[in-house]
């Protein structure tokens, strides 16, 4: 059966065009088109990249990478930064504090997307699921930061904070600019610390594995800090979630409406990312939390 050549194309009301399916729209098509052209070149440089067993430090000159477009310089230093945690981390002996370094939707939307990432979420979440102790990741998103940054950027954010809280991860959002230059890092309740950054560094990425006292304090001190700082003061994830869409000046309501849309029919329907390193399951979870924190709390 086929459909008049005059008939209405029904299309979701998930899928009108605002600011948050704009959000999803644009970070797929930045990340995919960049990871496809360079395909063939990033899976030659990924596998040449392979973390050494018993080598701890590495910080690789962009000259490894020279050939590659941003976006897969991101992609390369998020799979060794993810692949570094995860060959150390089985060996902490308490459950960690993470800090990441993400303060934009670009930045931030690799969470949703990149395929590593979710399995990595999923990883350290498994890992620590027995443990009574809470999980928590701080990121530091400054004010100037926020005003700077376009509405479907701080809808990326958003989500993004989103998928991490839905693994059971309490975040902890600072603000203060000069907690912007903490590299990336797991720290394990101030015995060791595994460096991990790709964002912000001169280097393609940063990794280390520490039991340097002067790195654990200054780790340490970041961390009590952001807890002790955090605009996300609440104890339950929808408030948490709700306080940082007002920092964000995100209207709630509006999120949470589009989020539950989205989750009814799925991002795939909207678009569908061509690369085999990108995935649409971190967008969907995150959206599929927030409707259902909506549903739990109503």
């Amino acid at each position: 059966m086929t459909s008049h050549d005059a008939a209405p194309l029904l299309v979701p009301s998930a899928y009108q065009l605002d600011d948050f399916s704009l959000a999803i729209l644009w970070a797929v098509t930045n990340l995919d088109d960049a990871l496809l052209d360079d395909d063939a070149v990033l899976a030659t440089t990924s596998d040449r990249c392979t973390p050494l067993p018993g080598r701890l430090y590495s910080a690789p000159g962009p000259e490894i990478a020279a050939e590659l477009s941003a976006a897969s310089r991101m992609w390369l230093g998020s799979d060794f930064c993810a692949r570094h945690i995860l060959s150390h981390i089985g060996h902490l002996t308490a459950v960690p504090a993470f800090w990441s370094r993400e303060q934009r939707g670009e930045e931030a939307s690799t969470w949703l997307l990149f395929t590593h990432k979710y399995r990595y979420l999923q990883r350290t979440a498994e890992l620590f699921a027995t443990m009574k102790t809470t999980s928590m990741r701080a990121f530091c998103i400054p004010v100037d930061t926020v005003a700077a940054s376009s509405v479907p950027e701080r809808v990326l954010m958003q989500l993004t904070v989103t998928l991490i809280e839905s693994f059971g991860i309490r975040v902890f959002v600072c603000t203060e600019p000069e907690y912007t230059a903490v590299p990336g890092f797991v720290l394990d309740a101030d015995r060791r610390a595994i460096v991990a950054s790709w964002l912000n560094t001169d280097d393609i990425w940063q990794v280390d594995l520490t039991d340097n006292r002067p790195t654990l304090t200054e780790f340490a001190d970041a961390v009590g800090w952001a807890r002790a700082h955090s605009i996300l003061t609440p104890q339950t994830s929808y408030q948490r979630l709700q306080q940082l869409a007002e920092y964000q000046r995100l209207d709630w309501s509006w999120l949470m409406r589009r989020s539950r849309e989205f989750a009814n029919y799925g991002g795939a329907g909207f678009t569908q990312p061509r690369s085999r390193l990108l995935t649409l399951a971190g967008l969907d979870r995150a959206c599929q939390f927030l409707a259902d924190l909506e549903h739990d709390a109503g």
